[in-house]
This record gives C-alpha cells, structure tokens and sequence, in this order.
C-alpha cells in the first residue's frame, strides 16, 4: 500500500491528515489547502492518515497489500 495523494473533491481541508502523520507528508499549501508532499517519498505505511480522514480523500494505490499480523485476533496470543 502507499498513499498517492489527496482528492481535493472530496477533502475538506480539515487538516488532520497533517497532524496525524509523523513524517510530514502533508501540508499547508500557499491558498490554505492540504497539500500532499510526494516528494518526500517517507511514508512507513502506518495508514493513520486514511484512518484519520472522515472524507475518505486520501488516495491510496495497492490498499489490499496492508500487512496483517497471524493471531493477531485470537485471545489466545494476548500476553496480560
């Protein structure tokens, strides 16, 4: 998985994307708009960027790919 972008259709410039994620991938751009820095090419794919976004505005490639963790579900593997 990897994030791609923002769809402006359908963000609304609520800026949680931006405090949400650690390794700066958005911004503010000149006009006062969330702005996706492609650039920086740091993403460590933690997702709490689409997680964060209640408009669903993040656009992802490869979302199928997310890492899952075997047992991760099971009540058995759960050390108290």
């Amino acid at each position: 998985m990897s994030v791609i972008g923002i769809d402006k259709e359908k963000c609304s410039n609520c800026k949680q994307c931006i405090q949400e994620c650690g390794r700066g991938y958005f911004s503010v751009d000149k006009n006062g708009e969330v702005a996706f820095n492609e650039k920086l090419n740091t993403c460590n794919i933690c997702g709490h960027c689409i997680a964060i976004c209640g408009e669903d505005a993040i656009l992802t490639k490869n979302l199928d790919d997310v890492e899952t963790f075997p047992g991760i579900d099971s009540t058995e593997t759960i050390v108290g």
